[in-house]
């Protein structure tokens, strides 16, 4: 692209004209991981300005910049001036999405959206070239980032989609112009931003009202999602009549998973290592958009033999003297926190349960707090250790668990004491960065 097309996407403008007809590079917003050859946009978040680092930018030798009108800098390196440099990043964004000819698959819910992106992924990979977005750059800069930057010759786009707060869907489908949506569940993730679960849900289907055709796939058990309806796009439900499977059985154990299903009256077993129903869940809507998409069951069956190993999402790591660490911090949500709590209940195994807060609940936090309490309550041989100021609320129904202010308090407790043959389960709100208790754990048992 050159500087003159550029420019005129953003409504922008240069000084030179001499400069119109030069190519530019891909457009960035980090100046810390800025290339040479590549554009600098000076965007604005909550807590920087990219017009701070216009000098440590223009050491990289951007091939242009784009800064706001008035912004005074003494460069040979051509510059756009633009109103407002954000709106110029997402109408990028916007155009970026226009160009590209692929298919674009939105994943979003309450959680499991990693998750279940990560899943299809690996499993869509076996025919098609697929890019996905990176770690969890879900929200509106997140996906623009990932649109911005698509690799060439790609033929399926993954873009995970996230909202906190009420009108923050419509922004990023506006953006993201999905064609098939895969919606995890509707749960109680961010709860204190909205009025209720139903008002979740309005948020989530932001990103599905305004297709005029397409694909929308569904957790069926889910009390909202299964009562969905549409006469303009087609909607499959995993768990129900409107489902491509018809699933017979899954047996969970705390090694592997086993799903028996039937696809076009063909009987299949596939034999999973996960040990959670919720991620079995995720798993189900990867495997019914796939089989969608023309990827044979064969090829999911080849495909699940090396399952992706999530980080800090149940994952499982076996330490010495026989423990072992079910990891699970990258999020906390009151679904998760039970899910993981059931799976653990039935091990005869001796558990050490650390568990830090649920965020962002607002007025019901205390009450799904003590809810989380019951449950702890009625797992047996366990020690409970809990961090964070809304955790008092679980320490409250359970006599016995000891409660810390910090990480490093209760990392300075475990150095005392020697665990064998106990199962470690560590789960808490990502901003507790609970990992590095999971970390510890890993050194000392190594």
């Amino acid at each position: 692209m050159k500087i003159r097309e550029l420019a005129s996407i953003i409504d922008g403008y240069v000084l030179d004209p001499n400069v119109e007809d030069r190519k530019v590079g891909s457009i960035h917003i980090d100046s810390r991981t800025l290339k040479k050859g590549q554009v600098f946009l000076a965007f604005k978040g909550k807590n920087f300005d990219g017009h701070d680092f216009l000098k440590e930018a223009l050491k990289k030798k951007p091939s242009c910049l784009i800064v706001r009108e008035g912004t005074i800098l003494s460069t040979k390196i051509p510059i756009i001036y633009v109103k407002d440099p954000n709106q110029a990043f997402y109408s990028l964004a916007k155009f970026a999405r226009n160009q590209f000819p692929g298919l674009v698959i939105a994943i979003t819910g309450s959680c499991g959206k990693t998750s279940t992106k990560d899943y299809l992924y690996h499993i869509l990979s076996q025919q098609y070239r697929v890019t996905k977005s990176e770690k969890n750059f879900n929200n509106k800069i997140g996906v623009s980032k990932t649109l911005l930057n698509i690799p060439q010759n790609t033929q399926i786009l993954l873009l995970e989609c996230g909202t906190n707060h009420p009108g923050e869907m419509k922004e990023i489908e506006a953006i993201v112009k999905p064609d098939i949506v895969l919606m995890t569940n509707i749960g109680t993730s961010h709860l204190g931003n909205f009025r209720s679960k139903r008002a979740i849900l309005k948020e989530k289907m932001a990103l599905v009202k305004p297709m005029e055709e397409g694909v929308l796939f569904v957790h069926g058990e889910d009390n909202y999602l299964c009562k969905l309806r549409s006469s303009r796009i087609e909607i499959f439900k995993t768990y129900n009549r409107k489902s491509l499977l018809n699933l017979k059985r899954i047996q969970c154990t705390f090694e592997k998973s086993i799903i028996d299903l039937e696809y076009q009256k063909i009987p299949y077993s596939l034999e999973v290592p996960i040990f959670s129903k919720g991620m079995i869940d995720n798993l189900l809507l990867a495997i019914e958009c796939a089989l969608f998409l023309n990827i044979s069951m064969n090829q999911i069956l080849a495909s699940l033999t090396s399952l992706p190993v999530l980080e800090n999402r149940l994952e499982k790591k076996r330490l010495s003297h026989h423990n072992l660490l079910i990891s699970d911090c990258y999020n906390a949500s009151y679904e998760s926190v039970c899910s993981l709590l059931e799976t653990i209940k039935p091990l005869s195994q001796h558990k050490a349960i650390i568990l830090g807060d649920m965020k962002e609940l607002g007025k019901w936090s205390r009450k799904l707090h003590r809810s989380i309490g019951k449950l702890v309550k009625n797992i047996t041989n366990k020690e409970l250790y809990l961090v964070g100021e809304e955790t008092k609320e679980i320490q409250k129904l359970n006599k016995g668990s000891i409660w810390f202010s910090s990480n490093e308090e209760l990392i300075m407790y475990l150095q005392n004491k020697v665990y064998k043959d106990t199962t470690f389960a560590v789960k808490g709100a990502h901003s507790m960065k609970l990992e590095e208790i999971s970390s510890y754990l890993e050194k000392k048992y190594s």
